[in-house]
Protein backbone atom coordinates (compact mmCIF):
# COMPACT_ATOMS: atom_id res chain seq x y z
CA UNK A 1 0.00 0.00 0.00
CA UNK A 2 1.60 3.27 -1.12
CA UNK A 3 0.37 5.07 1.78
CA UNK A 4 1.56 2.69 4.43
CA UNK A 5 5.10 3.19 2.16
CA UNK A 6 5.30 7.21 2.51
CA UNK A 7 3.99 7.08 5.71
CA UNK A 8 7.69 5.57 6.96
CA UNK A 9 9.63 7.04 3.81
CA UNK A 10 9.56 3.77 2.20
CA UNK A 11 8.25 5.44 -1.48
CA UNK A 12 10.62 8.43 -1.09
CA UNK A 13 11.29 10.67 1.45
CA UNK A 14 8.49 10.41 4.36
CA UNK A 15 5.49 12.14 3.17
CA UNK A 16 2.74 11.33 6.80
CA UNK A 17 0.51 14.25 5.19
CA UNK A 18 -0.12 12.62 1.59
CA UNK A 19 -0.02 9.05 3.27
CA UNK A 20 -2.90 10.82 5.61
CA UNK A 21 -4.90 11.66 2.60
CA UNK A 22 -4.20 8.57 0.65
CA UNK A 23 -5.60 6.19 4.09
CA UNK A 24 -8.63 8.68 4.07
CA UNK A 25 -9.21 8.10 0.67
CA UNK A 26 -8.99 4.66 0.77
CA UNK A 27 -11.21 5.03 4.30
CA UNK A 28 -13.84 6.65 2.76
CA UNK A 29 -14.20 4.53 -0.66
CA UNK A 30 -15.79 1.84 1.93
CA UNK A 31 -13.69 -0.84 0.31
CA UNK A 32 -10.42 -0.36 2.05
CA UNK A 33 -11.35 -0.82 6.00
CA UNK A 34 -7.29 -1.59 7.37
CA UNK A 35 -6.99 2.60 6.05
CA UNK A 36 -9.47 3.73 8.43
CA UNK A 37 -7.58 1.90 11.03
CA UNK A 38 -3.87 3.08 10.00
CA UNK A 39 -5.77 7.10 9.02
CA UNK A 40 -7.02 6.68 12.86
CA UNK A 41 -3.61 5.36 14.36
CA UNK A 42 -1.89 7.96 12.73
CA UNK A 43 -4.21 10.60 13.93
CA UNK A 44 -4.70 9.44 17.59
CA UNK A 45 -0.52 9.29 18.04
CA UNK A 46 0.23 12.16 16.14
CA UNK A 47 2.35 10.43 13.74
CA UNK A 48 3.29 13.21 11.21
CA UNK A 49 0.24 14.99 11.75
CA UNK A 50 -1.43 17.17 14.10
CA UNK A 51 -2.97 14.80 17.21
CA UNK A 52 -6.61 14.42 17.01
CA UNK A 53 -7.86 11.37 19.05
CA UNK A 54 -11.15 12.18 18.98
CA UNK A 55 -11.34 11.61 15.06
CA UNK A 56 -9.03 9.48 15.47
CA UNK A 57 -10.61 7.02 17.65
CA UNK A 58 -13.94 7.03 15.16
CA UNK A 59 -11.87 5.88 12.14
CA UNK A 60 -10.21 3.03 14.13
CA UNK A 61 -13.80 2.51 15.17
CA UNK A 62 -14.92 2.58 11.73
CA UNK A 63 -12.14 0.20 10.46
CA UNK A 64 -13.08 -2.60 13.20
CA UNK A 65 -16.76 -2.46 11.99
CA UNK A 66 -15.89 -2.88 8.56
CA UNK A 67 -14.08 -6.28 9.98
CA UNK A 68 -10.47 -5.14 10.12
CA UNK A 69 -8.63 -7.73 13.53
CA UNK A 70 -6.21 -4.68 13.86
CA UNK A 71 -8.51 -2.16 14.59
CA UNK A 72 -10.41 -4.38 16.87
CA UNK A 73 -7.30 -5.16 19.07
CA UNK A 74 -6.10 -1.20 18.90
CA UNK A 75 -9.50 -0.62 20.41
CA UNK A 76 -9.46 -3.67 23.60
CA UNK A 77 -5.73 -1.93 24.12
CA UNK A 78 -6.85 1.29 24.74
CA UNK A 79 -10.08 0.22 26.83
CA UNK A 80 -7.44 -1.98 28.84
CA UNK A 81 -5.45 1.01 28.83
CA UNK A 82 -8.16 3.39 30.38
CA UNK A 83 -9.20 0.82 32.49
CA UNK A 84 -5.80 0.16 34.21
CA UNK A 85 -5.04 3.82 34.69
CA UNK A 86 -8.46 4.66 36.66
CA UNK A 87 -7.17 1.94 39.00
CA UNK A 88 -4.01 3.96 39.19
CA UNK A 89 -4.03 6.58 42.39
Amino acid sequence: MLASDLSVGLAGPKDTGQALQLYERACNSGKAVAACYFEGQMLIEGDGVKADATRGTALVRKGCRGGDQLACEYLEGVRYCRQTSALTP
